[in-house]
């Protein structure tokens, strides 16, 4: 039996004092598509950041049946990627090159992308229909699809 992309077992978050998140239960299989709704300051980005390792608390976080703290950075990123609310957008880089910094954790320390590493960003933004769009500055986009920039990076 295959163990599930995701399982969050008891975790609990508190930030500057406050508890954000008590006693979460979660497990996701594999291909499994989870939708996390909710209102305002309900804990979804808390409950995001901390099964992508970003903030910890008590309780079990395991991704694909290893525990989130045992994983490196870079083994972590490999795994889980996020598209923030409020993206920081590098001015002047192109859509290609923003894309191509979600393969960031497939590159060796001081080496350069490979032509695989190439050739997913291109499938990716052929996927969201950005082809078109590879050679022109993030700010010259729309708001839609800067947001599917920000949505290749974390499939790239």
């Amino acid at each position: 039996m295959n163990a599930p992309a995701v399982r969050v077992h008891d975790l609990r978050v508190t930030l500057g004092g406050t508890p954000v998140l008590a006693g979460v239960d979660l497990t996701v299989a594999a291909g499994e598509w989870v939708t996390v709704i909710g209102p305002n300051g309900a804990g979804k980005s808390t409950l995001l950041r901390a099964v992508g390792g970003l903030l910890t608390g008590p309780g079990e976080v395991a991704l694909f049946g290893t525990p989130i703290g045992v994983l490196r950075r870079r083994e972590r990123a490999r795994v889980v990627a996020t598209v923030a609310q409020s993206p920081v957008v590098p001015i002047g880089m192109s859509v290609f090159d923003y894309a191509l910094l979600g393969r960031t954790p497939y590159i060796p320390p001081l080496g350069r992308e490979s032509a695989a590493d190439l050739a997913a960003v291109h499938e990716v933004l052929d996927r969201l229909d950005l082809g078109p769009f590879a050679h022109r500055e993030l700010a010259t986009l729309s708001g839609g699809e800067r947001q599917r920039v920000f949505l290749a990076r974390a499939l790239a």
